[in-house]
């Protein structure tokens, strides 16, 4: 994993400028760590607080991939001792993340497109509302959404879900599997694990296994729930799976 530090503005004190190169060194034994440093604005006096906040935003966002997880560093986030901070990094590093981009923003902060842009997966699986609780407070449907969202900060090509609606009503299911949909039509291919139909019923290409063999294999026309009459769907599948001795 990759560290980015973004800064709005470089500082003018030599004695800071040395620190910060010493420590920069000693980083760099540790992980892979970058630190660039966006210039201040010009004629930031002909600008308002809120116009000079979205053009430092825009600078921001170009030098942010789309894999990237965004961290801003502002006093609307938690605070850290050094040892909850390295244990949310290590945390970082253990889920496979490819490059984490902290940033500091200018002196009125960040704009609403930053922000934006780090809440934009959460939203996407309809945990926005989720951001300011812990764990505990989120349900099984929620937690899923989490899951889900986590495995989406990579931008993957492909994302594999073992029973994603396992446990879960049938609200939810159908929550979840509207999510799985919509990123698949975003060019992610999706493979799941299931012992539910309805489930199977849903997806394009169907595999049946046993005791760990594929037996068959069966095509399906990409799910329209608008058209699309899920019943004949399961019945098929069900007539399919009894012809393959299930």
């Amino acid at each position: 994993m990759k560290i980015k530090l973004l800064a709005i503005g470089k500082t003018d004190d030599k004695n800071l400028q040395v620190l910060i190169q010493n420590y920069e060194k000693r980083l760099k034994h540790y992980i892979k760590f970058e630190l660039e440093i966006i210039p201040d604005l010009k004629n930031v006096k002909n600008l308002s607080e809120t116009e000079q906040k979205e053009k430092e935003g825009t600078l921001i966002l170009k030098r942010v991939n789309p894999s990237d997880q965004l961290i801003l560093l502002d006093e609307n986030g938690p605070m850290h001792t050094s040892k909850e901070f390295s244990k949310f990094m290590q945390k970082k590093m253990n889920s496979g993340i490819k490059q984490v981009v902290m940033v500091i923003g200018g002196p009125y902060g960040f704009s609403n497109a930053v922000y934006q842009k780090a809440k934009n997966l959460m939203k996407m699986t309809g945990i926005d509302n989720l951001a300011d609780r812990t764990i505990i407070q989120g349900s099984g449907g929620q937690l899923q959404r989490v899951a889900i969202c986590r495995s989406l900060i990579n931008n993957p090509d492909i994302i594999f879900g073992d029973e994603p609606t396992g446990a879960l009503d049938s609200k939810s299911t159908r929550e979840i599997m509207s999510i799985l949909a919509e990123i698949n039509k975003e060019g992610t291919t999706v493979m799941l694990v299931t012992h539910d139909v309805k489930v199977a019923a849903k997806t394009e290409r169907i595999l049946f296994m046993v005791d760990g063999n594929l037996v068959a294999q069966k095509k399906m026309l990409k799910y329209d729930e608008q058209q699309d009459d899920i019943k004949q769907r399961e019945e098929s599948i069900m007539k399919w799976l009894v012809e393959n001795g299930f």
